[in-house]
């Protein structure tokens, strides 16, 4: 695969400043007339960085920047308790803009954004590379900016971000300095948590839906941007970076932001009233999976009592319901699949068949709950295959059930 530069090469553009026609880039606007930044140098050359400071009055939307609540479930989730020792300075979140989506050796990140909390402020620093040779300075000056951070905060940085990055140091015959820290990458976390309510989880989508953050008509898709790259280093024009550097700046705060929101949200004495139904269903989800089962107990009655679409209230119920079957609490489970069973739910229909034959031992309730679920089942012609194993197993029930009836009825005649 030809790797960037032999792309460029292509092209017609020369890599470093020494072929540059100065006449024809002279007409351009210059980057430092459409940005404010300057030129950073260190023993690697020179790499182009944009600073920023956001106090702590500064708000994304409807969020503050700096995590106000402690990160326990967030460590849980992770797997990896070291982040609860960690300062708020210690979290790095990072986004990149790269020069196309293969993640290969060819693939350069042109421009990383990369913010941290320094004496309460959040400093927002994005390293731009003018071109590919300013690559070493621009890592370089990266790794300098993270110093002694414990960890990385990122969107879908597991899968791109960071194992790009960790591909150009080691182009370089370096060691990457995310190596051994943390790594928080908030995009499995959104789609738990939002993926029954947003047909879209993408960063943007969360910023606005979730965070009630919005950008300006300056912003730029993502997926223009590699062009927009190319455009760049051919033509010498700096114009079209002003709305990549705004993009890139806008995913950064985002990043902080969804990360003080869910540091806030995965605490179990939140505010309910601030969140939407569906989204408490989907948190009671995520705690159940880490276990606090009381947690989501707590949350799916709440939920219960919220103006819900079906599907949500019946996935509430049944949830609700198996934890109290886990807990042996049949009394409290009968109700909840009494209810969803109004729903012509099959399996609510069997759980009480369940119950009544082996738990109350009342043959006639249960022989009721399973003959309903037969006719549910033979209402349902469009799902045969999965009707054909649930006729046979309520037909053996139903032959059993009556067999059993039939026993205690001789023995008890006047019954």
């Amino acid at each position: 695969m030809p790797s960037i530069s032999d792309r460029l090469k292509a092209l017609g553009v020369h890599l470093g400043v020494s072929n540059l026609d100065t006449p024809r880039l002279s007409k351009q606007p210059k980057l430092e007339e459409i940005l404010d930044g300057h030129p950073a140098v260190n023993h690697f050359g020179e790499t182009f960085i944009v600073e920023a400071d956001y106090g702590p009055e500064y708000q994304h939307g409807a969020n503050p920047l700096q995590p106000a609540a402690k990160l326990n479930k967030l460590s849980d989730w992770v797997g990896d308790r070291r982040i609860l020792d960690l300062p708020p300075s210690s979290f790095v979140f990072l986004d990149t803009e790269t020069t196309g989506l293969s993640g290969g050796t060819g693939t350069y990140a042109f421009l990383i954004g990369v913010g941290r909390f320094i004496e309460g402020r959040f400093h927002l620093a994005q390293f731009f590379m003018r071109d590919p040779s300013e690559e070493p300075a621009q890592l370089y000056a990266l790794e300098e900016f993270m110093g002694s951070s414990g960890a990385i905060v990122t969107y879908n940085g597991k899968a791109f971000d960071i194992p790009l990055l960790n591909t150009r140091y080691i182009t370089h015959g370096w060691r990457s300095p995310f190596t051994g820290q943390s790594h928080l990458d908030l995009l499995h976390i959104a789609r738990r948590l939002w993926r029954d309510r947003l047909p879209s989880r993408t960063l943007g989508n969360i910023e606005y839906h979730i965070l009630g953050a919005t950008r300006t008509e300056q912003d730029v898709p993502g997926w223009m941007i590699p062009q927009m790259y190319f455009d760049y280093l051919r033509s010498g024009d700096a114009s079209p970076l002003r709305s990549i550097f705004y993009h890139n700046a806008m995913d950064v705060l985002s990043l902080a932001a969804l990360f003080s929101h869910l540091s806030l949200m995965l605490e179990v004495s939140i505010d309910r009233t601030q969140y939407h139904a569906v989204d408490l269903i989907s948190l009671g989800k995520f705690f159940e999976d880490l276990g606090d089962l009381d947690s989501a107990v707590e949350l799916y009655r709440y939920a219960l009592d919220l103006e819900l679409p079906d599907s949500a209230l019946l996935e509430a119920v049944l949830r609700l319901a198996y934890i109290h079957k886990k807990r042996d609490d049949h009394e409290k489970a009968m109700p909840l699949w009494e209810k969803a069973a109004s729903h012509q739910h099959v399996e609510s229909h069997v759980e009480l068949a369940k119950l009544f034959e082996h738990r109350l031992r009342d043959y006639k309730e249960a022989l009721y709950w399973t003959q309903t679920a037969i006719e549910l089942v033979r209402s349902r012609p469009d799902t045969i295959y999965e009707n054909r194993s649930w006729s046979v197993s309520l037909e053996h029930r139903k032959t059993r059930l009556m067999r059993k009836l039939e026993r205690v009825n001789k023995h008890n005649p006047n019954e």
